[in-house]
Parts: C-alpha cells; structure tokens; sequence
C-alpha cells in the first residue's frame, strides 16, 4: 500500500489556458517533492484540460478531476476528497509559489505545533512583474482580527496549507459564498486552531485590472450572507467584536454597493445599519476616512 503524499495541492481551474502551466510549473519547482497535484477542472471551454494533460504526461504527481461547471468552492472540496496528502494546500489557478513556499510552511507548522500555516506575500500584475504593494500583517489575536476584516493575510486561500486532520473537523468551502470563500476558509480555521505565520513572501497573488460591476454586486450579497451565517452560528467570541466586525463590514457593502455598483439604496441602508450596531466605530471610520 503506497503511503500517502506528505502535501496535496488543490488547483481550482475555470478556463485558467493563459496561467496554468505557470502555475503547475511553480508547483513543480517546490523544494518539498514528496506532494500531489491536483487540478480540478471546473467545466472549462478553453484548452485548460489540454495543457493539463500534456505536463501530467512527464509527471505523474499530477491528476486531473474534470467536473461540470459548479464554482470554485465545490471545486475545492472536489480536491480535498480526491486528494491523500497530509497536508492540503491550495493555489488558485494564476497565482504562483516561491520555490520553498511548501517545505518552509511544513516545516514551520512541525516545529511550532500548529495544524495550519500562512505567510507573507509579494503582488504581481497580468503579466508577472511585481507591484510595489504592502499589506498589514497582524499575527496576534488573529480570529479576532479576521472577523473585524482588520487582517487581509492570508487572504486567498492560496497562502494557506492545512492539516488534512484539521479539515476533517468539518471544514469545507461554502459553495453559496464563492466570492469571499477565501476569507470564510481562513476564519473557519482560525475558528479552530491558532496558525503559524512565517514572515516570508512565499506567495506571488497576481492582481488583475479589470473589476465589473456583476462580481462587485456578488461580493457584496455575498459578504452580507457570510456574517449572516456568523451571527447565527454564534462565531464571535464577545459582543464587542460582534459589533466592531459588523459595523465594518457593513460599511465595506456600502462602499462596494455605492462606488462600484450604484445601488446607491442599498449602500445608505449598509451605512445605516453599520451606524445601528456601533455608532461610536461608524463615526470613527467615517472621520478617518474624510479627514
């Protein structure tokens, strides 16, 4: 019986032909050999399933799950139930790694005795050449922080590896949030166990330029399902932050609904209801921002 992979790498893929063999390349190029790859195609029309199945020709680390065009969340669970790894670890089909990203997180997660880990990140542009952008890193009181969207690391899940241990305990991507499924990933581990944070920018996340008003409209129903479901779950740990992560990410739809997809209604009631649940922070934000 062949063991299982020390990692298995999930790579969700919808018509991704212009970045996916880059992307397995850098996969590829880990100094952590001992892994699985696994690209699973989510009902792509473009020659994505073509250029996969020419690399895994000369590598038989790669395996493709081909599937009907469901999103990138069912995508992901796809992946891990397909996958052995002890670890998982994901990467967006445009994103790459830096050469000891899985080897320096693995090593980083045994020594500490922590079931996840995240790191630093460098941004690239459409065609790879890095962007001068930081962002801020808070590595303490970290489930907090994520809630009260005070944290952007790790951001896309692409930063992230797991136990298999720990996502056995029922964590999963919600297919009805595939927008902010990144950050809903991330509290739902954090959530359960504490991670590591390796101070290294051992993920590239390329930005791309375009922003249409139909996915800003989903990021912002979506958001707002997203803390629906923390509110009935009863996912915060103390009134406060209920009320600060609330207020805040309800002035973040507002933004998105009043700037980007002109349901100026709808924002004023997101103001609205941010003001409602923590005046004194709705106020604070607003001179900050307007100052």
């Amino acid at each position: 019986m062949m063991s299982s992979p020390v990692v298995s790498v999930i790579i969700p893929v919808y018509n991704g032909e212009k970045y996916i063999e880059e992307t397995i390349h850098a996969v590829q190029r880990q100094t952590l050999k001992d892994i699985d790859i696994w690209v699973v195609n989510d009902g792509s029309k473009d020659s994505t399933v073509a250029k996969v199945l020419e690399l895994q020709r000369s590598d038989s680390r790669i395996h493709l799950v081909d599937k009907p065009n469901t999103g990138v969340s069912d995508s992901r669970n796809k992946g891990i139930e397909a996958s052995k790894g002890v670890f998982i670890a994901f990467l967006d089909a445009d994103d790459i790694w830096e050469e000891t990203n899985l080897e320096d997180k693995v090593n980083a997660m045994k020594k500490e005795g922590k079931q996840w880990a995240y790191s630093n990140l460098s941004f690239i542009d459409g065609e790879g050449n890095f962007i001068d952008k930081e962002e801020k890193i808070v590595a303490e009181d970290f489930y907090r922080n994520l809630l009260k969207w005070e944290i952007v690391v790790p951001g896309p899940c692409s930063n992230v590896i797991a136990s298999r241990e720990l996502m056995d305990t029922g964590i999963r991507f919600d297919p009805d949030i595939p927008c902010p499924s990144d950050r809903d990933i991330c509290i739902k581990l954090a959530r359960k166990a504490e991670p590591v944070f390796v101070n290294k920018k051992l993920w590239r996340y390329r930005i791309h330029s375009q922003s249409m008003t139909a996915v800003n409209k989903r990021v912002a129903n979506e958001m707002a399902i997203m803390y629906d479901k923390y509110k009935r779950g009863n996912y915060f740990p103390d009134k406060k932050t209920r009320k600060i992560a609330l207020s805040k990410v309800y002035l973040i739809i507002a933004g998105i609904c009043i700037r980007f997809t002109k349901q100026r209604g709808k924002g004023l009631l997101y103001m609205f209801k941010s003001f409602k649940e923590y005046p004194s922070y709705f106020f604070k934000s607003m001179y900050r921002k307007w100052r």
